[in-house]
């Protein structure tokens, strides 16, 4: 994407405490520091702590700590596809401490900073528990599963859904954008298949077929979901690592088809700017000929040479950001996306 800036998004990650949230981004950065699939990320100011962090949790075997016992945690990272074609995408990443989301005591403190950044997020990861997610799955199987609530409860989706909610409409209502893309990340892919008793992606096909009855909001009409899992086992092991690069393209991609809906809008009202244009040329110069062509009529020119200018800028730049969806749609094929809750054509 050379022809334009380097496109920046923000991202906000949803889920309770322990989910594992704070260990996805950590291995995710572990993994795709190294570079995973020609993607590599890169941290400028975290970089060092996160692979540090990292190096310990493959020493000892020691999780972090909550993102709870020190509040928000901000990242600043960039996605690239190596030094030969550089940076593709700058993401503020924000890693929100799960037990607010529940602490009433917390809710003036931490509630208004979680606002603004849902405000501004062109996508929210809600990382929902794989192991409570397998236990309910399982109690479905054996019969002894007593309803949807329970569980929700435990994933936190009523909590998030709040939160979420008011942000979004804030969002349509001030800045005119559209809901933020949806990741809906299954943690714990490995212990979601243990207490399943099923290989994981019959484990998460089964998980994947109730998620719409469990997390509404994700699936609700208008919203671009992407439903994927994660385990720190993947870490090293080739192909499996996909798990972490498969998010950042959706995000990616839902971030250049809106680009894509705004810069085809200004085109549509360039044009009928230009058409309205010529016709004025045309009266003025029907009527009055040369008397006004030093006026109006050159001020007309000289504008219509602006808008035949700017809108051959805009459609260099949409060839740019279809060339760049198609490339990730393709990357993108097999993946579990939903569109409006239904599922994309090239899956």
């Amino acid at each position: 994407m050379t022809d334009i800036a380097i496109p920046k998004v923000a991202v906000t990650m949803l889920g309770l405490s322990a989910s594992g949230k704070t260990s996805f981004t950590m291995s995710m950065f572990g993994a795709m520091s190294r570079g995973v699939e020609h993607y590599f990320l890169w941290s400028e100011e975290d970089g060092k702590q996160l692979l540090a962090s990292w190096a310990k949790l493959l020493d000892t075997g020691k999780f972090p700590q909550p993102t709870d016992m020190t509040g928000f945690k901000y990242y600043d990272f960039v996605l690239n596809r190596g030094m030969g074609q550089g940076d593709v995408l700058q993401i503020n990443w924000l890693d929100y401490r799960g037990g607010a989301i529940i602490d009433p005591s917390r809710a003036s403190q931490d509630v208004p900073v979680l606002e603004k950044q849902l405000l501004l997020s062109d996508s929210v990861y809600i990382v929902l528990d794989g192991e409570t997610l397998g236990k309910w799955v399982a109690s479905q199987v054996d019969g002894t599963e007593n309803g949807l609530a329970p569980v929700m409860d435990k994933l936190g989706v009523g909590h998030i859904s709040q939160m979420l909610m008011p942000a979004v409409a804030k969002r349509r209502r001030e800045l005119g954008k559209p809901p933020p893309s949806v990741v809906v990340l299954v943690t714990k892919e490995d212990r979601l298949a243990e207490v399943v008793e099923a290989p994981a992606d019959l484990a998460m096909g089964l998980v994947e077929r109730h998620l719409p009855e469990l997390l509404p909001i994700a699936f609700s009409p208008g919203v671009q979901t992407l439903v994927t899992s994660t385990t720190l086992k993947a870490v090293g092991h080739g192909r499996l690592e996909r798990c972490f690069v498969v998010p950042f393209v959706f995000t990616f991609l839902e971030f250049l088809r809106n680009e894509i809906t705004v810069e085809e809008g200004f085109l549509d009202a360039n044009d009928e700017r230009h058409a309205a244009n010529a016709e004025q040329l045309a009266i003025l110069s029907r009527r009055f000929g040369r008397i006004v062509r030093s006026g109006r009529i050159r001020e007309l020119s000289a504008e219509q040479r602006r808008i035949v200018g700017e809108a051959q800028r805009r459609r260099n730049k949409l060839v740019t950001l279809r060339q760049e969806a198609e490339r990730l749609e393709t990357e993108l094929r097999g993946a579990r996306i939903f569109d409006g809750g239904q599922p994309r054509r090239n899956r």
